[in-house]
């Protein structure tokens, strides 16, 4: 692995003729400083970027990367899918959460990104927003509330998934 923070390596490594630089960097700020670097000196790349947390990703998105994947949202919502599954949930319901989630999460990341540095008015936006998706989510589908309290009985998922989830 190269320090791709090093322009002399970047270049080294054929950053002129390269069409895409992937960033998977442990370290928001090298990552940050890897991208700036990478933007001034090659500006045909598209890059591609780990986010590390939440502020890395609007670091991120202010920064124009081409795409970006947060270390911990996918399996996060795996996890959750899971997690209703095993409470005796319908397994289309189940991706259904986690599909209205993830495409709102995605969205209001977005619109707090241009707000992140101000944390007064991050903080107020992220307060309407969770009420805004517990809305959704609520309203989704009224019936949702009727399966959780009859999703007492597992026995059908364990041996579908032969108590593997």
């Amino acid at each position: 692995m190269i320090d791709a923070s090093r322009l002399d390596l970047l270049h080294t490594a054929g950053a002129e003729a390269a069409k895409l630089l992937i960033v998977a960097i442990d370290d928001a700020e090298k990552s940050l400083q890897t991208i700036d670097l990478a933007q001034k000196h090659f500006p045909h790349l598209d890059i591609l970027v780990r986010a590390i947390d939440r502020r890395h990703a609007y670091e991120l998105i202010h920064r124009g990367v081409a795409a970006l994947e947060r270390e911990t949202f996918e399996s996060a919502l795996s996890m959750g899918v899971k997690a209703l599954r095993l409470l005796g949930f319908r397994a289309d319901r189940s991706q259904r959460a986690a599909q209205i989630f993830r495409q709102y999460d995605l969205a209001a990341m977005h619109k707090m990104a241009a707000m992140h540095k101000d944390e007064r008015r991050l903080v107020a936006r992220s307060r309407r927003l969770t009420a805004d998706l517990e809305e959704i989510l609520q309203s989704d589908d009224h019936d949702f509330a009727e399966e959780a309290e009859r999703a007492g009985d597992t026995t059908a998922l364990r041996a579908e998934t032969g108590d593997r989830i």
